[in-house]
């Protein structure tokens, strides 16, 4: 298993990997014989991930029209790219949802992303 701190590290080619599987999804649920035929819209994309996994959903939703919704579980942030940087230029509806950590502040980790997100967004915390 990687480290947190090499998860990060590789957190713009975890969401290039995002993007294929988004790619080859849009072209399935257009492509006749297949499978997902008509059963997939491509062009509405919803994302949902937990800890890196949000972090990476949020990096690939950022730049990708496609994406029309998105649910982050405790999402990390990433520094490369930066997933507070990339904030202000998601457009989806966003939901966060996390719970108090060990030291009871969740809003360490999750709240800096969520407080620069455009709207509209939604902020949930279990206790």
């Amino acid at each position: 298993a990687c480290s947190r701190a090499s998860q990060e590290l590789f957190a713009d080619k975890y969401a290039e990997e995002l993007q294929s599987i988004m790619n080859w999804m849009q072209q399935e649920g257009a492509r006749n014989g297949s499978d997902w035929f008509n059963v997939v819209d491509g062009n509405r994309i919803g994302l949902l991930g937990h800890s890196i996994g949000g972090g990476v959903s949020i990096i690939a939703a950022a730049n990708d029209p496609r994406v029309k919704a998105i649910v982050a579980m405790a999402p990390s942030q990433t520094h490369h790219p930066s997933t507070k940087d990339l904030m202000p230029q998601m457009h989806a509806p966003l939901c966060i949802i996390a719970a108090d950590d060990e030291d009871g502040d969740v809003r360490l980790q999750s709240g800096p992303l969520f407080d620069r997100a455009n709207y509209p967004k939604t902020f949930h915390q279990f206790v």
